[in-house]
């Protein structure tokens, strides 16, 4: 199907084509909620972030970079109704959960608090909203109206805005993570006019190369959440099958499912690249891309702006929109999810 205005008008009834054009702003509104929260000490060892889907992305996102950019401490991603049994009284627990209503991220916060008092909360609202203020636990409150996946920076920035507020990412980080997060911004913006631009656009030609296949991606570690995100967001806004893996594991097995070219005609494979991969799995992604030249069809991508933060979120955002676009060739409205709501209502039956 050809996308066009018409297209947009047809199947976008949840105006996502908007939300998708003003990503860029969700940065500034995530700096503001992250600074709004007031100043005070936590002693800890280890950060466990709770939460599920859209939510817990960003805390994907954020292990990754910190990792990269030199933080010491580790960052868990708990997606789980129970949390680690490691966690103890100097762990600081983030639980972050959009609605506010996610019921896996509410039970690890009602076991969070029996074990520690280190817990900050990220919502809009909903029941952990109202368990926090019963608590006394802090709440950083993010702007509603949006479905989770289309809040990612808004999330991601909020809870790294915290961080640097709250001096849990250290002063002597924080000059050049706020040059990052500037120049993020700056390049959400541009890329922004680029990719709602309906000719000549990049993500519209990925878009027409994945449609009626499945997609599979791959990376490095550094990149893995991006592929995540670019998986996830092929799921629920295209509603397709899509899956990934990571260098150097896959190199080990799953490398040899490709081997057969006529197993392989229904698949689309793209690469996730980044400068910042140690060098031996940058090698590896590259000669996998030859190995396979005349056996898949093979895209890669990377970013070549300065900052690690920028390239993540640039790649993000291409992949959003390869998302979006999709989903209108297939004449299916990006926003709705309806097996998901489904199952919620079933699960709420019990």
């Amino acid at each position: 199907m050809e996308i066009n205005r018409d297209s947009i008008s047809k199947f976008d009834e949840g105006n996502m084509f908007a939300i998708l054009a003003d990503f860029h702003n969700q940065v500034e509104i995530g700096i503001d909620a992250g600074q709004s929260i007031e100043k005070r000490s936590y002693d800890f060892d280890n950060i466990v972030i709770c939460g599920i889907g859209g939510s817990a992305i960003s805390g994907d996102i954020l292990r990754s970079y910190l990792e990269q950019v030199g933080y010491k401490k580790q960052i868990f991603v708990n997606r789980e109704y129970t949390l680690p049994n490691w966690v103890n009284e100097k762990t600081l627990i983030v639980a972050s959960s959009y609605s506010g209503n996610t019921e896996e991220t509410l039970q690890a916060y009602n076991e969070a608090i029996k074990i520690t008092k280190n817990i900050i909360c990220f919502t809009t609202g909903g029941e952990l909203e109202s368990l926090a203020i019963s608590n006394g636990h802090q709440i950083v409150k993010m702007q509603s109206g949006m479905m989770p996946r289309c809040a990612l920076a808004m999330s991601f920035f909020s809870i790294l805005t915290a961080f640097l507020h709250l001096d849990i990412v250290s002063k002597n980080m924080s000059e050049d993570i706020e040059l990052a997060i500037k120049d993020t911004y700056y390049n959400l913006k541009k890329s922004s006019n680029r990719h709602k631009e309906l000719s000549n656009n990049e993500a519209i030609k990925l878009a027409l190369l994945l449609n009626g296949k499945k997609t599979v991606l791959y990376t490095g570690k550094v990149m893995a959440p991006i592929a995540m995100r670019w998986a996830g967001q092929l799921h629920e806004n295209s509603k397709v099958h899509a899956f990934f893996n990571v260098i150097p594991e896959m190199n080990h097995n799953e490398i040899n499912s490709w081997d057969y070219k006529e197993n392989n005609k229904d698949f689309r494979i793209i690469l996730l690249k980044d400068i910042t991969e140690n060098p031996r799995v940058q090698k590896r992604i590259k000669v996998f891309s030859e190995l396979l030249q005349d056996k898949a069809n093979v895209y890669g991508f990377s970013s070549d702006a300065e900052y690690l933060l920028t390239r993540m979120f640039e790649l993000i955002y291409f992949g959003d929109w390869v998302s979006y676009y999709l989903a209108l060739m297939r004449g299916v409205d990006p926003t709705p999810i309806p097996t998901i709501t489904k199952l919620k209502e079933l699960m709420s039956g019990e």
